[in-house]
């Protein structure tokens, strides 16, 4: 619910002002996001939202856009014939990061369901009472035990504990998102942020994964 609750935020951001999205205003929208396509693949992206072929994408087809991904493909079946359209989600994760950025991942699709089940384990870790749970989660991540965390301890915590957030430019985004919110320069996530870390990891892993 959360990471939907962002969808309009998002799309606000690349519309900029009209509400609606040219093929210049996705490209430069997704680099924005971190995802950068070639001219080719950014043209490709933008028809298969742009369902009635108008030229843009108002927030309904982009809603519809990212239904479509999240459509497992072995629930395809299931869906209206209308409403559903191939996609690539390996092919284009490889694509955007190359092979590191896809080292280590999972070698089964990702599905909806799988980032549901992590998160709703990691909210029941977390929700123990004294934040117990979430100190044991952040004695896990802190290796060295200086009270923060850098990027390679996150990388370090997510491929040992929890495959399902490998992928690295998720990871470097989220780390970076965290920092912006807290105004915080010197490059480690503290204590105190470490819940919108846990947020921006899934928020983002997700995102690489739609797109």
């Amino acid at each position: 619910i959360f990471w939907f609750g962002k969808l309009h935020q998002v799309f606000a951001d690349i519309s900029q002002t009209d509400e609606d999205l040219n093929l210049q205003e996705f490209t430069q929208g997704m680099e924005k996001l971190g995802l950068r396509l070639s001219p080719g693949k950014a043209e490709a992206e933008f028809k298969s939202f742009d369902l009635d072929d108008s030229g843009i994408v108002n927030f309904a087809e982009f809603c519809m856009g990212v239904r479509q991904r999240v459509c497992p493909k072995e629930e395809e079946k299931r869906c209206h014939p209308t409403d559903v359209k191939k996609f690539e989600m390996a092919e284009m994760m490889e694509q955007h990061g190359g092979a590191p950025a896809t080292s280590g991942t999972m070698v089964k699709n990702k599905t909806c369901g799988d980032f549901d089940q992590l998160e709703k384990q990691l909210k029941t870790i977390a929700s123990e009472p004294g934040n117990k749970g979430l100190n044991k989660l952040w004695r896990r991540i802190d290796f060295n035990g200086n009270n923060k965390v850098s990027l390679a301890e996150i990388d370090k915590w997510v491929v040992e504990n929890y495959p399902l957030l490998n992928h690295k430019p998720a990871l470097l985004r989220a780390q970076q998102a965290t920092l912006e919110r807290f105004s915080d320069t010197d490059g480690f996530v503290e204590k105190k942020e470490f819940k919108a870390l846990l947020l921006n990891l899934f928020y983002y892993n997700k995102l690489f994964w739609l797109f």
